[in-house]
């Protein structure tokens, strides 16, 4: 892979959009405009002991019960009648076989935004940041967004309705759409 140009449009998802406002303070020549979809500046204890007892089961070895759990948390991000059992499948093969040494890492980036949010660092940001919640994301509620959008000088919220945390799950079309059309907008400007 061969290094990366900017300046780009960016969007990420979740732990996606944490990293991309991360990239926006640390190489701001890189991002032209971001979009960040069900994100969070900061994790709370009961986040960062959930990663850390997902991480443990999978370094136990416990895949059935990393699973059962998985699809309890599935199940919390979703608001729609979606397919339990396929969508938690899909999210276990996105896991990948043995450790799930990805997940393990990204769990380990969620904890490490307790203790070093990017609260701090938000007001420094000098591209648009388009900040995408869901209507009913427990997740990543809809303060997540609040606290980006109050730091951050050049942002805009956008809310997707009848979503939870798995926006393109609960609602595709709309969740495709509205990222089409920020893409658009900034694009243009």
């Amino acid at each position: 892979m061969g290094a990366v140009s900017g300046p780009a449009a960016v969007v990420g998802y979740s732990l996606g959009g944490t990293i991309g406002l991360k990239a926006a303070v640390d190489e701001p020549a890189l991002i032209k405009h971001l979009v960040v979809v069900a994100t969070s500046s900061v994790v709370g204890t009961a986040a960062a002991e959930f990663f850390a007892g997902r991480i443990a089961q999978l370094e136990a070895g416990d895949r059935a019960g990393f699973e059962a759990g998985l699809r309890g948390d599935t199940k919390m991000q979703i608001v729609s009648e979606a397919d339990l059992g396929a969508l938690t499948s899909r999210r276990m093969d996105a896991v990948g076989e043995g450790r799930g040494d990805g997940y393990i890492n990204a769990a380990r980036a969620m904890i490490q935004i307790r203790s070093e949010p990017l609260n701090p660092l938000l007001s420094q940001i000098e591209a648009p940041v388009d900040i995408v919640g869901a209507e009913h994301d427990v997740f990543c509620p809809r303060r997540a967004s609040d606290i980006i959008a109050e730091t951050v000088h050049n942002s805009r919220y956008h809310e997707v309705a009848g979503a939870g945390h798995l926006l393109s799950v609960d609602q595709p079309q709309a969740y495709g759409e509205l990222l089409a059309r920020l893409l658009r907008e900034r694009a243009a400007t």
